[in-house]
């Protein structure tokens, strides 16, 4: 089990700037230190690949949040859910991560919220995963 996918990216940008004597992803100038992140990511899942070819199950976590989303032809804005990756890469690791697993679920908490008075002016909130 990868608990999470979003600490194992920063795990790989480390061993990346480590392999090139970079203090940061940044340093490599003009977006390369991300082509090397994204090949170093794609090799991970490779080898993840060969575990399950053996017949080892991989459980991948990884966080969510939301982002604001419009499409052209609709008006307005919503919000959708999407891995919680680098703002720089999510574009780009993400897409790799969806691809390679055999399925993608979303666990998410829902909120019952009751009176806790006669009058119903007071109210608590519960919790409960669905």
């Amino acid at each position: 089990m990868i608990d999470t996918f979003d600490r194992a990216e920063q795990l790989c940008i480390d061993a990346v700037c480590q392999q090139h004597s970079k203090k940061g992803i940044e340093d490599f100038g003009y977006g390369n230190g991300y082509v090397y992140e994204r090949e170093e990511i794609a090799r991970f899942l490779t080898q993840l690949e060969n575990l399950t070819l053996k017949g080892i199950n991989v459980v991948i976590l990884c966080h969510a949040q939301t982002r604001k989303y419009e499409l052209p032809e609709e008006a307005g804005q919503y919000d959708r859910w999407e891995l919680k990756l680098g703002k720089k890469t999510a574009s780009q690791i993400s897409p790799l991560v969806k691809e390679w697993a055999d399925m993608v679920l979303f666990l998410n908490y829902k909120t019952h919220v009751y009176a806790v008075d006669d009058k119903g002016k007071k109210h608590k909130a519960t919790i409960f995963r669905i």
